[in-house]
């Protein structure tokens, strides 16, 4: 049960953003934690590209 590496999506949301790609995030296996698939929810979903 690896925790998400979020430097890593950082960088290629950064990346996305500089090629003018819009990004979508897909959170999976919400069924094993689901309080930390909605903190990271609500995370990025403040962060508009």
């Amino acid at each position: 049960m690896p925790k998400p590496n979020l430097l890593m999506l950082d960088k290629w949301l950064a990346f996305a953003e500089f090629s003018k790609i819009k990004p979508t995030i897909v959170i999976n296996k919400i069924d094993l934690d689901e309080k930390e698939a909605e903190k990271l929810y609500n995370l990025y979903t403040k962060v508009r590209i």
